[in-house]
């Protein structure tokens, strides 16, 4: 790479993937930062769910660190007020019927209970938090150096060591409506977290996703009989067997369900050994070219006119650019200057 370029901003992981999904996207985001007047709705019980995780997290490493017995009801506590606390700022940012209100505090209530069973089910006790100075890695943000800008700004979920094996993870949580694999955007993005925190002074040894189920165990429905439906639904067998109590029956009588139940999942937890050699090649031969191709001032405007459009915020506006629409009267209509 000739020349010696200089960002006088930090570049994200959200818009490297941006550019390197379509340069016109990348465009009218970052040179002209430009974005729709009517924002996309966030995944609001994922963003809920993310809140109170990182906030029971932090509690435990707030324990751990100033050794103080951690108890599982002030856990709760902590878990519960950050998904209120969410809820009451979305809320407080938007005009809603009290019917779109209600939901809203539905989803609070529910995205507290799954990030609760989320907490339990990593047991926190068993991880230890990481710290930057006196700032613990739980949804911290960070900016580590890199060429040609004035650093890469990166947002971790967690990172931490399990005192099992004495091995350290950078956490990316994700709320799912089913299990997956670890997709192409995970591929890029987490090597480059890693890679970030070396660059920092962090010795991490991979990448871990923890998935989340969006969705509570069901409560399975009680026959005419009195008995509890073995019909399959989408629980497990501590929430099965509780409805056979409250329904005056014997848990045992139901083996055949509890072995069904055995295997039922609603959390994840996806780790992937990265050698540091691995982590810093994506660094080098991606996310440094195109930082270096940024700062030039010679980028390529290409629209990439794929499947991925019928997503983009931005689609109305590159369609009014390809046609004889008036493209200046949808800018102003549909899209706003976004602020620095």
């Amino acid at each position: 790479m000739n020349g010696r370029y200089q960002l006088t901003r930090t570049i994200s992981f959200s818009e490297l993937s941006t550019f390197l999904a379509c340069t016109q996207r990348w465009s009218y985001a970052y040179e002209d930062r430009l974005q729709a007047r009517t924002d996309a709705e966030p995944l609001l019980l994922g963003s809920i769910v993310h809140a109170g995780l990182a906030a029971g997290l932090r509690y435990y490493a707030l324990c751990d660190r100033y050794r103080q017995r951690a108890k599982e009801r002030l856990a709760q506590v902590t878990v519960e007020r950050a998904c209120n606390v969410w809820a009451t700022g979305y809320l407080a940012e938007r005009e809603m019927w009290d019917e779109e209100r209600e939901v809203v505090r539905a989803k609070a209530d529910t995205g507290f209970r799954i990030a609760l069973r989320a907490l339990n089910w990593l047991q926190p006790e068993r991880w230890e938090t990481l710290w930057l100075g006196r700032v613990p890695l739980i949804e911290a943000a960070l900016v580590a150096p890199l060429e040609f800008s004035r650093g890469l700004k990166l947002v971790v979920d967690w990172v931490a060591r399990d005192r099992i094996d004495g091995t350290t993870w950078i956490f990316d949580h994700k709320t799912v409506r089913s299990f997956q694999d670890e997709h192409a955007a995970q591929l890029l993005q987490l090597p480059l977290y890693q890679h970030a925190l070396s660059v920092l002074g962090m010795r991490v040894d991979g990448t871990a996703t923890l998935q989340v189920l969006d969705r509570l165990p069901a409560v399975p429905e009680v026959t005419k009989k009195g008995t509890v439906s073995r019909a399959n639904i989408t629980t497990d067998w501590p929430t099965y067997r509780q409805a056979i109590l409250d329904a005056g029956g014997d848990p045992s009588d139901y083996a055949d369900v509890r072995t069904r139940l055995s295997s039922a999942e609603f959390f994840r937890l996806q780790r992937a050994y990265r050698p540091a050699r691995q982590a810093e090649e994506v660094w080098d031969q991606i996310l440094v070219p195109v930082t270096w191709l940024i700062s030039s001032g010679r980028v390529v405007r290409i629209r990439s006119r794929s499947y991925q459009c019928s997503y983009c915020a931005y689609r109305a506006l590159c369609d009014a650019h390809l046609s004889e629409d008036d493209a200046a009267w949808v800018q102003q209509a549909h899209y706003r200057k976004r602020k620095r």
